[in-house]
């Protein structure tokens, strides 16, 4: 899973507004073929598991390979993000599982927001890619296979402008408290957050046994 304090250090009052990856689309076929990797020797498993010495290797060897597929390609979908923030846009490509390129423009930079597509299957989809040409740049920031790229185009161009609509004033706060308790929890010692975490265990489960109660009483 991507963390953004991996490849984002927030400035004082930045918040992350929101967070864009390829439409799920991207992903059907790598875990079609990872599910016909696990599936398929399952109709062969007494004509595998028959044959001696290999058998049992060649039936579990297409099983590991096809659980490998799909977590690599979730993995690697996860990973390439295009993280909006109050002051700029963070481009992270994940080009394999230990390459990483992390680019980013300011607010105050960016010229240009535009959004393509190309062929029957993004038309078909509504996906796309969205294209952000910065100042002084030769290069341009995309973020590909988008899901609704006309939509993510009018919110970052009112970004742009200074006109944030796509996160609702409690999210924002939601952030900055998250981030909060965050650094408060990485001062404690292991016993002191299973200490905690306990706590709010039991906390949650009396809320829920109230709500029940709440609800049965009507």
């Amino acid at each position: 899973m991507l963390h953004i304090r991996e490849v984002l250090q927030l400035k004082n009052d930045e918040k992350v507004l929101r967070i864009l990856r390829a439409s799920w689309v991207t992903l059907v076929p790598q875990l079609g073929l990872s599910f016909l990797l696990i599936v398929v020797p399952f109709f062969f498993l007494f004509q595998i598991t028959s044959i001696k010495y290999i058998g049992i290797p060649l039936f579990i060897l297409p099983i590991v390979g096809g659980i490998c597929v799909a977590l690599r390609a979730f993995m690697l979908w996860d990973a390439n993000a295009f993280i909006v923030t109050s002051m700029r846009i963070v481009n992270v490509e994940q080009k394999k599982i230990f390459t990483r390129i992390v680019t980013e423009a300011l607010q105050s930079t960016i010229q240009d927001i535009s959004w393509t597509q190309m062929g029957m299957g993004e038309t078909l989809f509504r996906i796309g890619s969205i294209s952000i040409q910065t100042a002084g740049l030769n290069t341009r920031l995309i973020a590909r296979k988008i899901s609704h790229p006309e939509k993510i185009q009018d919110i970052l161009n009112d970004w742009r402008h200074g006109k944030v609509r796509d996160i609702k004033p409690e999210q924002a706060i939601r952030i900055d408290v998250e981030k909060e308790i965050e650094g408060i929890l990485s001062t404690y010692s292991i016993e002191e957050l299973i200490r905690i975490s306990t706590i709010l265990k039991a906390r949650e489960k009396e809320r829920k046994v109230s709500a029940y109660l709440d609800v049965s009483s009507l």
